[in-house]
């Protein structure tokens, strides 16, 4: 499926889990008076999900956020959330992971996004009451212009992207 390769092992899955939790994904489309639509990914009894904005006029998706009980979830709904994806043919599409979740970094790098920014204090958790750094990670189709300009620090990311 393009340049994804969605059906590679991850170490670290329960093969057998993610068998059973493939045929429990449903997926809820709510489409708002713009145009814009508010997709979420769930797992039929269990509480995880994976939510999104898809703005069909530019082609992107946006506002990703997800909540699982394990590595085995996670690897079903970014993997559903990277096929409806390609089926939306978006040009755009991100997710901001917890900086202290490197598990879940891997997973999303494992399954072709790249890891493009750091954002400090992004993320407000009420249960915790504090702020939570997170990576940015994505995917994009086409070619960055080659003048961007950029301070010593961006070149630096940029480069550590493998943009350069």
């Amino acid at each position: 499926m393009g340049e994804f390769d969605l059906d590679h092992s991850i170490p670290n899955l329960d093969l057998d889990e993610v068998l059973l939790l493939i045929p429990k994904l449903r997926i809820k489309k709510e489409t708002n008076r713009f145009g814009y639509e508010n997709l979420t990914i769930s797992l039929e009894g269990r509480d995880s999900h994976l939510s999104f904005l898809h703005t069909p006029m530019v082609h992107n998706i946006e506002k990703t956020k997800y909540q699982v009980e394990n590595a085995n979830e996670l690897f079903v709904l970014a993997r559903e959330f990277i096929r409806q994806s390609l089926r939306l043919r978006v040009r755009y599409f991100e997710v901001f992971i917890s900086a202290y979740l490197p598990a879940h970094q891997k997973l999303f790098y494992e399954l072709g996004l790249h890891p493009r920014g750091y954002i400090p204090s992004w993320n407000y958790d009420d249960k915790k009451d504090w702020f939570e750094d997170c990576i940015v990670f994505n995917h994009f189709r086409g070619d960055i212009d080659p003048e961007i300009q950029l301070m010593d620090e961006e070149r630096e990311l940029f480069h550590c992207s493998g943009l350069t």
